[in-house]
């Protein structure tokens, strides 16, 4: 459980609340639509933000970085390669990676709650 309440979902929450403010500020705080909309929008960008954190950590965007360090050393006049193939540099990433393997919760939760906060607006309100 640690791992999922830290300093990481502190910031997290507030970021999303700042979010929330904003759209507030700029559609208006006078209709419950309004409130239901800014917990919602900030609820789902929040949510996909932790969804490409999860992506990022299976691996999924390795690609591109090995083949963006592959383009820059192909333009330097020293050829100096870190991995020689795109599986060392997988491995060496994977073996960083497994120290944050449930940093994605984080956004999870508090994008799930703004989606729970809204969805009450909606129904309840």
């Amino acid at each position: 459980m640690n791992k999922i309440f830290n300093k990481r979902t502190l910031i997290i929450f507030i970021i999303e609340m700042m979010m929330t403010v904003i759209y507030l500020f700029i559609k208006g705080f006078d209709t419950i639509v309004n409130y239901c909309n800014a917990f919602f929008v900030s609820g789902f960008a929040i949510i996909c933000i932790g969804g490409l954190s999860w992506l990022s950590n299976i691996g999924t965007f390795d690609i591109f970085g090995y083949s963006w360090k592959t383009l820059k050393s192909s333009f330097s006049k020293d050829v100096k390669r870190d991995y020689n193939s795109m599986y060392e540099y997988s491995e060496s990433k994977r073996a960083k990676r497994d120290g944050e393997k449930y940093n994605f919760l984080s956004y999870i939760l508090v994008g799930g709650v703004a989606f729970i906060v809204a969805i009450v607006i909606r129904l309840f309100i």
